[in-house]
């Protein structure tokens, strides 16, 4: 994960995700992902809910199993509390901020990272795609309280 970047948001767009998951901001996910400037507002807040569809999609039926326990919000979901947050909540802004820096970074291999002459980023630019796609995948089994590691036998 070797992408350096200098983040600044001047718009307040917000993702909202339904009534259960915490609303997402995207200057809060500009500069907690590091996100390069070249990435605007809006295409931050598009590779974030590409980023939310697949969490979702990941997670399945978890919203709907703690509505039927009765907790309405992520946020009451019994949990360890890490400052501000439940480690729930950090491990579901974990995982989509990771997933929308991977998409981020696949969507703009193209653009010439090149610092100096002769020094290419584009391998690292890769690498850190997988990086930070391993980063999502981790955090997703946190959050659904499985083991970090998974190997499946063929």
């Amino acid at each position: 994960m070797s992408v350096i970047a200098k983040s600044e948001s001047k718009n307040s767009l917000r993702l909202q995700i339904g009534s259960f998951w915490p609303t997402i901001d995207i200057r809060h996910f500009k500069v907690k992902a590091r996100v390069p400037t070249v990435v605007d507002d809006e295409a931050a807040f598009h590779f974030l809910q590409r980023a939310v569809l697949v969490f979702l999609d990941d997670v399945g039926l978890y919203a709907l199993n703690q509505k039927e326990q009765g907790y309405s919000t992520l946020s009451e979901v019994p949990a360890e509390k890490i400052g501000e947050q439940t480690t729930q909540e950090i491990l579901f802004e974990s995982a989509i901020f990771a997933y929308a820096k991977k998409l981020i970074i696949d969507d703009y291999q193209d653009i010439d990272l090149t610092r100096r002459a002769g020094e290419d980023k584009l391998k690292e630019v890769g690498d850190s795609a997988n990086a930070w796609n391993a980063e999502y995948l981790k955090n997703v089994r946190m959050f659904l309280g499985e083991p970090m590691s998974f190997v499946g036998l063929i």
